[in-house]
């Protein structure tokens, strides 16, 4: 009976890892696209003509943050909702352990 629960168990969990691993990319691919950002303000403004403009870096640092705020728009949801899960999991897991050890006493009680 215990071995089923366990099958039953990585079932449940087994879809849970994609779940797992979206809050911890999404910032480092938010990141990434706020280097690239923060590069391609620099490289703006090196390259410019003539007088600087702030426009010139804002263009850069827009793009920059957008892609941190897209980062962590996609982590937080999801590490929310994984979270939610995997607490519903662990309730179902310590229920049925209690119904099962329930019912074994029932079994093993003496007529």
């Amino acid at each position: 009976m215990e071995s089923q629960a366990q099958v039953e168990v990585a079932n449940m969990e087994k879809n849970l890892n994609l779940l797992a691993v979206v809050p911890s990319i999404a910032p480092m691919l938010g990141l990434l696209g706020t280097v690239i950002g923060m590069i391609i303000a620099f490289f703006n403004l090196s390259h410019a003509t003539g007088s600087f403009s702030p426009k010139t870096l804002s263009e850069g640092i827009y793009t920059a943050l957008g892609q941190t705020a897209v980062g962590l728009a996609v982590a937080i949801p999801a590490n929310f909702f994984y979270n939610i899960l995997l607490t519903r999991i662990d309730r179902f897991v310590l229920k049925a352990q209690n119904m099962s050890g329930e019912f074994l006493d029932l079994i093993n009680k003496p007529l």
